[in-house]
């Protein structure tokens, strides 16, 4: 079995697949990215302590420069309780921080900067990524959000939270050609302005 010594973690973490972990009774969540292991992907694991990582976020760079925070290079850290500075959200997973400038960015936020948009099948614009804060209604599942979003700007109608679109089951057609290994595409019904819950 191939083990892999993250800084993360003071035990191996094992390889896994994740076959059949829709049958298990609690969902297992990835402690870098906050979002769930889902059926088929790869990931790490150290069942004792109830630690798993996605495959992907265990390759992330520990350094990074951000066109959000252009002053200084941010510095991974692992489940460093904080607020993220863009989308004013608690969070307890992966970081990047400036110490210096008292930044902190989660690992999400990180992928994103104000020029990513996505292009919704089932919608004539794109949707561009509005890192502050603001309460509204989620056309994609029927949450109120209250972080980050994305919106059309030129209909002003479809509007979805940052955590919908992280959970959208492929990867979005960016416009500035940066790849997210996070699996974050939306795909809207053509005939219904709202999703399926996902």
């Amino acid at each position: 079995m191939e083990q892999l010594k993250h800084f993360s973690h003071s035990h191996p973490l094992n390889l896994m697949k994740a076959d059949g972990i829709n049958n298990l009774k609690k969902v297992i969540y990835c402690n870098a990215c906050q979002l769930p292991i889902s059926e088929g992907l790869a990931y790490y694991g150290c069942k004792n302590c109830a630690y798993f990582l996605h495959k992907h976020c265990t390759e992330i760079p520990t350094e990074l420069a951000n066109p959000m925070h252009p002053q200084h290079k941010l510095l991974l850290r692992a489940n460093r309780p904080c607020v993220c500075d863009v989308c004013r959200t608690h969070w307890t997973g992966f970081t990047y921080v400036c110490k210096p400038c008292d930044f902190d960015i989660d690992i999400n936020c990180s992928l994103l900067d104000r020029t990513d948009k996505y292009n919704a099948i089932g919608h004539d614009h794109q949707l561009e990524f509005h890192p502050r804060s603001t309460v509204f209604f989620c056309d994609a599942c029927g949450e109120t959000g209250e972080d980050a979003s994305y919106q059309c700007l030129t209909c002003h109608f479809w509007r979805i939270t940052k955590k919908t679109a992280a959970r959208a089951p492929q990867a979005p057609a960016l416009s500035n050609s940066r790849k997210i290994p996070f699996q974050t595409n939306l795909f809207l019904p053509f005939q219904t302005n709202r999703l399926p819950r996902l």
